[in-house]
């Protein structure tokens, strides 16, 4: 299904996220202003081929979550959001014909969930398209900005199409000082990745980054100093890889930090 995408980058030279990301900064304006706090967020590319794309979350029992999703308008008329449970039932669901499903959920019991983005329907002949869903809970005190991880998210993607690299995929994780938190995706058929990786500056001193290929192998790391940082590596093999994003030093007077990663990669054509 990739081979969709890098004709579509062929086509287009890369297809820019620029669309949605202006669609996202809306987003997740109007969700603080109804004192929403955004503690993750997944942006990457969803097929028309009925499976969707999984953003698993792992929460405790009673945990109340706000699931907010969107896809790109250019390419996606309809999408849709489904929760499965650990035993593959669905739990929560927004089927609406629309573009912007939204999903109040309290998980009955702790466990890993499986957030489920799927197309229904497509604009024209697209089979495939950008997508966003953001999470968070209701705060009782005014939530604590996005702007700075989504400056940082935006910063990546530009850079990474102004070297002709196609956009991925994009995390956001909320991590405390010393904390891991792990971002998985698929890689395939590609020549050569970048992975970027910041934390909120105001927040941030030291972000490392480590990447695995789908047999657990280390393949590249980041432990720059300050909170920006890249790893670049060969996809080989293709399947899941995973990221380990570490806040291992914060700045003073701060326990959490929003920590952001984006994907992009090149056929070299």
């Amino acid at each position: 299904m990739i081979s969709l995408l890098i004709g579509l980058a062929h086509a287009e030279g890369v297809a820019t996220v620029e669309g949605i990301m202006m669609d996202l900064s809306q987003v997740l304006g109007d969700l603080e202003a109804k004192q929403v706090q955004i503690t993750r967020l997944s942006m990457g590319i969803v097929f028309d081929d009925g499976i969707g794309y999984s953003v698993p979350v792992a929460l405790t029992e009673g945990e109340a979550l706000k699931i907010v999703g969107f896809g790109d308008r250019e390419r996606i008329a309809n999408l849709d959001i489904y929760v499965f449970d650990e035993r593959g039932e669905v739990v929560a669901q927004d089927d609406a014909t629309d573009n912007l499903p939204v999903v109040p959920f309290i998980a009955p019991r702790a466990g890993t969930y499986d957030v489920r983005v799927v197309i229904a329907d497509p604009v024209g002949e697209w089979e495939l398209g950008f997508f966003a869903v953001a999470m968070g809970y209701d705060s009782p005190i005014p939530p604590i900005s996005s702007l700075e991880p989504f400056e940082v998210t935006l910063a990546a993607a530009q850079v990474l199409e102004e070297e002709a690299y196609q956009f991925i995929h994009a995390e956001w994780l909320t991590l405390s000082e010393g904390e891991t938190g792990f971002v998985q995706t698929r890689v395939d058929d590609w020549l050569l990745c970048s992975a970027y990786v910041g934390g909120s500056p105001s927040r941030t001193r030291k972000l490392d980054v480590y990447a695995a290929d789908p047999f657990d192998r280390p393949r590249a790391h980041d432990r720059r100093h300050g909170e920006l940082g890249k790893v670049d590596f060969i996809p080989e093999p293709s399947g899941e890889w995973m990221f380990a994003l570490q806040a291992r030093k914060l700045r003073s007077g701060f326990t959490d930090t929003h920590a952001v990663m984006v994907l992009g990669c090149t056929d070299g054509a």
